[in-house]
Formats: C-alpha cells, structure tokens, sequence
C-alpha cells in the first residue's frame, strides 16, 4: 500500500474518497481505518449519480464476490463493522485529468468490484502523460 501510495504522489494525483455516510460517520470511519485519502460526504449521492452509480440488486450485494471479500478481510484480522446505511449502493473507481475530463470509469457491478491498482495507475500514468 505504501509503494501504491508513493506511486499516486510521484504521478500528482490527489485520491478523494467519497462516502454517502453523514460527516461525521465518514470522520470516524476515515480516522479508524486511517485512510491516507481525503474523505467527502456526499448524503444525498450527487456525486454517486453524475458518475451513473447505481443501487445494487440483493444478488449483486449479497453474492459470493462480497462474501469472498468478507472471508479475505477475516483472515487478514479485519472484522467486517456492523452494515448500516444503504447496503445497495454500489461504488466505483474513476480517474480525472487536470481539466476535469473522465479518462477512466470502473462502475461496481458489487461491492468487492474494484479495479487492480495497475489500472488505475496506468490511467494516471496516461493523463500524467508517460507510459512507463
């Protein structure tokens, strides 16, 4: 995670987190994960919709990706915290250029859905313009 991290600094990106969780759920959830990234609370899902993220089905929430996800989570000593909120609201993983331009888009088909680091590098090595 820390070579992940020098690697989005050396690139100039700026990593925003953001939550449907109210300010202060968000606040305690980032200083007890100790997230390195800027966290924002977005409660009415403005962002969560320009970015056509959408509600899960209960197949697509509760399916064996997320399980497998709980499962690794477990074995690596993370306890899951208890669900609250809306459990059908998938996430996704996006990258901006400088100019505000989408250059890459992972939309969550589940919550264990994200894309491998080395794509999203690789799309900020893009936007940074250098290929390496």
């Amino acid at each position: 995670m820390r070579e992940q991290g020098e690697a989005l600094e050396r690139l100039g990106a700026v990593v925003l987190v953001v939550t449907f969780e109210p300010p202060s759920e968000a606040a305690r959830f980032a200083q007890q994960a100790r997230l390195p990234f800027t966290m924002l609370s977005d409660p009415d899902r403005r962002a969560y919709a320009a970015f056509g993220l959408r509600r899960g089905r209960w197949g697509q929430v509760w399916g064996w990706n997320t399980a497998t996800a709980y499962l690794r989570g477990l074995l690596a000593g993370r306890w899951p915290r208890p669900p609250r909120g809306d459990l059908g609201q998938l996430g996704g993983d996006f990258v901006l250029d400088r100019e505000g331009r989408l250059v890459f888009a992972h939309c969550g088909r589940d919550p264990a859905d994200r894309p491998a680091v080395g794509q999203l590098l690789a799309a900020l090595r893009t936007v940074a313009g250098r290929g390496d």
